[in-house]
This record gives structure tokens, C-alpha cells and sequence, in this order.
């Protein structure tokens, strides 16, 4: 399988999740949410508790792409 077979869609997946994760903050911070989804500060703190390891998906897969690609593409030494 050629490297870019698997690179190109995993980052289009990394700026989507980025733009979603841009959207759902803006949507938070402005109340676009008919009624909001938190009433309370301590409710606010747990969903921002609970989704914080999510922030974390996009680029944890875009770093992991760029690797993948760095790794099958890197030219080997030739073994003496």
C-alpha cells in the first residue's frame, strides 16, 4: 500500500475533527444551543472534564500520520 493511500485521508480526518472541535467550542461559548447544555457551573466543569480527552484525538492523529509517512518513506542506510 503506497504511503499516501492512508496519510491523505487521516489528515482530511485531522482538519475535519479540528474544524468540528472549533465549532462545538463556538457553539458552547455563544449559546447557539436552544436552552444551553449546561445550567450549572459544576455541570460545566464536568462536560468540559469529560470531553477534554477528545480534544486530544485530532491532532494526536495528525502527528501519528505525518510519523507513519515519515517512517515509510525514510530512505534505510545501505547495511555494510
Amino acid at each position: 500500500m503506497r504511503p499516501l493511500a492512508a496519510v491523505i485521508p487521516a489528515l482530511m480526518g485531522a482538519a475535519a475533527l479540528f474544524g468540528l472541535c472549533g465549532w462545538v467550542a463556538y457553539a458552547q461559548i455563544s449559546n447557539l444551543a436552544e436552552g444551553g447544555i449546561t445550567e450549572t457551573p459544576a455541570q460545566q466543569s464536568l462536560l468540559v472534564l469529560c470531553y477534554a480527552p477528545l480534544l486530544a484525538w485530532a491532532p494526536l492523529l495528525m502527528v501519528s500520520a505525518i510519523a507513519y509517512y515519515r517512517r515509510r518513506t525514510a530512505v534505510c542506510p545501505a547495511r555494510a
